[in-house]
């Protein structure tokens, strides 16, 4: 965990997804990602595991304001290529409270 004055970086947990499917569906979201189809708890659940699973390409932290619970956004890194230390850096705030 990371914590700052306002908001905590923390690892995405399952119970997470409900949350993160209501978000990544949203229109004014989705058209800033790279997806084109809506998900579903199936899809997303899948996602939530392959991340903490073997040798990542992506390394995603759940932002959470201080004193409170639910996700308003994710950061992390994407395509990591860990032999040329590249990777795609990405933020997506959806809630900003």
């Amino acid at each position: 965990m990371l914590m700052g004055e306002k908001c905590v970086l923390r690892p995405i947990m399952e119970s997470d997804v409900p949350r993160l499917v209501e978000l990544v569906n949203s229109p004014e979201v989705r058209k800033y990602l790279r997806m084109v189809f809506p998900i579903n708890d199936v899809r997303e659940r899948e996602w939530v595991e392959r991340l903490y699973k073997g040798y990542p390409s992506e390394i995603v932290f759940g932002i959470v304001p201080k004193n409170e619970e639910e996700i308003i956004g994710t950061t992390g890194l994407h395509a990591i290529d860990w032999v040329n230390r590249d990777a795609v850096f990405g933020i997506a705030i959806w809630d900003a409270r």
